[in-house]
């Protein structure tokens, strides 16, 4: 109990510590933001040499594959041969809790090398009691094993059944199991919303002993050495299992994968036999790497994102995606689906789309009609009265007090009654009605002298 107070008291002070380095830390991101971009996710690979890309050349690992395939900007806490005790002690340092703390995705690698450090510690005591006159230190052991050495790998196969039930692994398996624990939970308190992923471990020799089955001379060597890293692996994966749990951390099951992948023929480390060589290394090879990527881009892949929209333009024809993940949120509209025209009164007559959400509107000039006196013309297109009625002083006259549109006007500016008939001028009018009446006139004479 006294362990879980002192533990959450430091978690509590390093998230203190966290808290104001992110506040300045995090001064440029927002800023950025605050343009209409988003800043990009920050990928934190904790762990061993696993997470370092041992052995491979840059950009190989599967931590750099990772952040490529997501979009991802890489920081890389990962120490060769990092431990569970080393990790934990390392997230307690200020500037790892604050990177942590800031991580949209995290990926954790341990436990290896928590179960090689006590079998090169029990292989020490075994050896050492063996042989009297030639002392041996684990590290010694270690590297003879990993070179090939073929005395040391048949002294280390007949004693390594043992290792399953030493004091050793029980101790590696006890500090591994609250280690992980305060690991986990202890990222899970500063960074709730983090995706936190742990790896299971594999059994790097599950290849090897296939491959010398047939092998009268390794065959047994490679066997024993297959079980016991079976054993073992099984026990720290069910640590990680548990602890991942109760955390709410993915687990990437390596285990699973690798073996496999064995099965099929592809070996995915470097353990291998050729040439009448031996070697024991134990470390994932490019297709080991490209193994986890899978199975860390296909977790990434599944979680849920909790979208954020890139700001909305108001355009329907315009898609709108999530910042975070691109998704793509609301479709875009083939095209727009615009509304009546309808007149502003100042001559201008515009439609709004239709489609929900979109704002996009179209403008244009009324026209048409025609301006009569004191009247505004009419736009043919909305209906709506623009520009200026004319006034009777701008009427323009042609002949007989005709406007231009062929209307006669009376004294009062008005349009005049329609005027039907002949419109000749009057004095001819008169003059043929005295030649009419004088004719009647010769006429009836004439009719009373005969």
């Amino acid at each position: 109990m006294n362990k879980e107070k002192r533990g959450r008291s430091v978690w509590k002070k390093i998230l203190t510590l966290t808290v104001a380095l992110s506040m300045a830390l995090g001064m440029a991101p927002a800023a950025y933001a605050q343009e209409g971009s988003q800043p990009q996710k920050t990928y934190v690979a904790l762990g061993d040499s696993i997470s370092t890309g041992y052995g491979l050349t840059e950009g190989v690992g599967f931590t750099g594959q990772v952040a490529e395939d997501n979009d991802l900007s890489l920081v890389s806490l990962a120490s060769d041969g990092e431990t569970s005790e080393t990790l934990l002690t390392k997230l307690k340092d200020p500037a790892s809790a604050a990177a942590v703390m800031k991580a949209d995705v995290i990926t954790i690698t341990v436990g290896g090398n928590d179960f090689m450090n006590a079998l090169y510690s029990f292989l020490q005591t075994e050896y050492n009691e063996a042989h009297s006159d030639a002392q041996m230190t684990a590290e010694q052991i270690k590297t003879q094993l990993l070179a090939g050495n073929l005395q040391m790998v048949s002294f280390a196969a007949g004693v390594l059944p043992g290792f399953a039930s030493s004091a050793e692994v029980r101790a590696a398996a006890a500090g591994f199991t609250a280690n992980l624990s305060q690991i986990l939970a202890g990222i899970r308190a500063v960074n709730p919303d983090v995706s936190l992923i742990v790896a299971t471990q594999y059994n790097p020799y599950t290849y090897l002993a296939a491959q010398l089955a047939g092998n009268p001379f390794f065959a047994d060597s490679a066997e024993a050495i297959n079980e016991v890293f079976e054993s073992g692996v099984t026990l720290l994966n069910g640590v990680i299992r548990k602890a991942a749990e109760g955390t709410e951390a993915y687990v990437a099951d390596a285990y699973t994968a690798f073996r496999s992948a064995a099965e099929e023929g592809v070996n995915p480390c470097n353990a291998s036999f050729a040439m009448m060589q031996l070697n024991l290394d134990f470390h994932p090879n490019a297709d080991g790497h490209r193994i986890i990527t899978k199975l860390v881009n296909e977790i990434l892949a599944d979680i849920p994102c909790d979208h954020v929209p890139q700001a909305d333009d108001g355009d329907c024809t315009t898609e709108v995606v999530c910042s975070l993940c691109g998704e793509v949120l609301v479709p875009a509209k083939d095209s727009h689906s615009f509304g009546e025209w309808t007149g502003s009164g100042d001559g201008v007559h515009g439609r709004v789309c239709t489609n929900e959400g979109c704002t996009v509107t179209e403008t244009e000039n009324c026209f048409g009609g025609t301006a009569q006196i004191g009247k505004k013309p009419v736009c043919k297109v909305c209906g709506s009265e623009y520009g200026e009625a004319l006034k009777a002083e701008d009427k323009p006259e042609t002949d007989a007090g005709k406007d231009t549109q062929g209307d006669e006007l009376n004294k009062n500016g008005n349009p005049a009654a329609p005027v039907t008939g002949d419109a000749a001028d009057p004095v001819l009018m008169l003059m043929l009605l005295v030649l009419c009446c004088g004719t009647a006139g010769a006429v009836a004479v004439s009719k009373k002298r005969n």
